[in-house]
């Protein structure tokens, strides 16, 4: 979850709003050639301006370019940004049509709005520059070479906005020192822990063994641990690097004494509010697009007008309005806002006996978006289930109403870019 919700990306997002606002007073107040005194609606232009810097970031937002993925100054990175300015100004034009502006300065605001795009080019630049150069502050060894310690490798190299070095890798085959595991090599055996732990000045250490029994050099993570260096199992840090619970090789055990999985009453009472007030102001914001909808398909084809899973239209499954109705679901009581996607009834039976945990993700109500569907796209085999049902246990342990916001965010996106599930 960490390359979600890790502070560091909070803390450029809130820098660049306040930079974003600020812009926008200065282009303000040039334009009536005084910076101090304040005006006296002051306290105006600064909600506008506040208002200015969040469309501003909404539309990067759903362009995807506070991704940071590989931080890279790329060809799609230089083509979504003009695309976010050039939407944004669209945006804000007709509300400059719309809403009235009291004695506000359009021409100022205007100032201000030329003054943030130049800022945002140039702070995005600069970032991903930063993210390349930039000394990462946490070294981190890995102790096995095991699949799901190279899969927490391969996931913290795709993020470097993470901050994470990995240093290398150490197993107890001799000869498997100096091969190049992903990328990081195997730097030593269990004998060289010390020393390389000293060398490399090593903060995190990950254990990522498959077989423990007899292997696991206890004295020494002891000996770390006491020191101040992070001790943790390669299934609890891949959970953090990359949403989702890998069920390859997972323990019960895991399950029932690590945190989380505490689907309290409390909880779903909360989210059962979020879904019934979310989807009944959205099913009256889209009612008359859903009225036409209606009567297109009573004129376009024969049967009824609601469906289940075959008849659906190249157009709505395109535009997702077909997924509207499903609201009506929420609001019965039948489905949740958010949770593990439905499936049909036919294959949770098998897909039960042929996946391990995969009864798991039915201790909640079905969802109409989850963390699966913003993480990952349609899942059309068994490999993919499984993959989809990892994000599906990532939710249901740390089922939160903030979880549940940025899930609803993220979807938002995902819509209007067309991927996902």
């Amino acid at each position: 979850m960490w390359r979600y919700l890790a502070l560091r990306k909070f803390g450029i997002v809130f820098a660049e709003t306040l930079f974003l606002t600020g812009w926008i007073l200065v282009g303000h107040l040039i334009y009536f050639g005084q910076i101090w005194p304040p005006a006296p609606n002051y306290s105006a232009i600064l909600v506008k301006a506040f208002l200015i810097a969040i469309i501003f970031q909404l539309v990067m937002h759903l362009n995807d370019i506070y991704g940071f993925q590989g931080a890279r100054l790329s060809r799609t990175f230089v083509i979504r940004i003009f695309q976010s300015l050039v939407i944004a100004w669209c945006i804000l034009a007709v509300l400059f049509k719309v809403v009235p502006h009291g004695d506000l300065s359009r021409t100022g605001l205007i100032y201000g709005m030329i003054l943030c795009s130049v800022f945002l080019m140039l702070w995005h630049t600069m970032l991903r520059l930063y993210m390349r150069v930039r000394t990462p502050h946490t070294n981190l060894l890995v102790l096995g070479t095991g699949n799901l310690a190279r899969e927490a490798v391969s996931e913290i190299l795709r993020h470097p906005e993470l901050g994470i070095k990995v240093v290398g890798f150490v197993d107890d085959n001799p000869g498997l020192v100096g091969v190049s595991i992903v990328n990081p090599r195997v730097i030593g055996g269990y004998q060289d822990l010390a020393r390389l732990v000293r060398v490399h000045r090593v903060d995190w250490i990950v254990v990522g063994l498959q077989d423990r029994r007899g292997k696991l050099p206890i004295k020494e993570l002891l000996d770390f641990k006491t020191r101040g260096i992070t001790i943790e199992d390669a299934t609890t840090f891949y959970e953090r690097v990359a949403g989702k619970i890998p069920i390859e090789n997972l323990k019960p055990s895991w399950l029932i004494f690590n945190s989380g999985f505490a689907v309290s009453k409390s909880m779903l009472a909360k989210k059962r509010i979020f879904s019934i007030a979310f989807s009944f102001f959205l099913l009256l914001a889209l009612s008359p697009l859903l009225l036409l909808v209606m009567i297109a398909i009573k004129l376009d084809s024969r049967g009824p007008i609601f469906y289940r899973q075959e008849r659906v239209g190249r157009i709505l499954r395109r535009t997702r309005i077909d997924e509207l109705p499903q609201f009506y679901n929420v609001l019965r009581g039948d489905m949740s806002l958010v949770g593990p996607r439905p499936e049909r009834p036919m294959f949770v039976e098998q897909l039960s006996e042929e996946i391990p945990y995969y009864p798991l993700r039915h201790v909640i109500k079905p969802g109409i978006t989850g963390w699966a569907q913003i993480n990952y796209g349609y899942a059309n085999t068994l490999e993919h289930t499984v993959e989809k049902l990892q994000y599906d246990l990532f939710y249901i342990k740390n089922i939160s109403w903030i979880l549940d916001l940025l899930i609803v965010f993220e979807t938002v996106k995902t819509v209007m870019v067309k991927s996902g599930s």
